[in-house]
């Protein structure tokens, strides 16, 4: 599976607010699978990296695959345990919600601990 900010053998998980990423990439709700809504406790001090709307070109969101290089060489460098990038739902350069892909091969990634895990599904009327 291919995501905006990672191809699939990535092993990333994007958090926060992805539910809208999510959402509009569903083609036929009977094919979902069980989804799990994750809360993470990240300690303060944990190094994170930014790629903010200003370091993109403004076609960004109509180039997935430089999105992907981009998160990929991310990850092959393993230069942070955390990684915040833009919305292209909502590429608001302000906003406060953002996307945060964590790499799972950055030895400081031990210390970021799952909270909480619910079962989750897509209220009916979003899908």
């Amino acid at each position: 599976m291919e995501y905006r900010w990672a191809r699939g053998h990535v092993l990333c998980d994007v958090t926060f607010t992805c539910l809208l990423e999510k959402l509009v990439h569903i083609e036929d709700p009977a094919l979902l699978p069980d989804l799990v809504m994750v809360t993470y406790d990240v300690p303060d001090s944990l190094a994170t990296e930014t790629i903010a709307l200003a370091d993109l070109p403004s076609d960004w969101r109509h180039q997935e695959a430089l999105t992907q290089q981009r998160g990929d060489a991310w990850h092959r460098a393993r230069s942070t345990p955390l990684l915040q990038v833009p919305s292209a739902i909502m590429p608001l350069a302000e906003c406060p919600d953002c996307n945060v892909l964590i790499n799972h091969a950055h030895p400081d990634s031990a210390t970021i601990k799952l909270a909480a895990s619910v079962p989750f599904s897509f209220d009916p009327r979003l899908i």
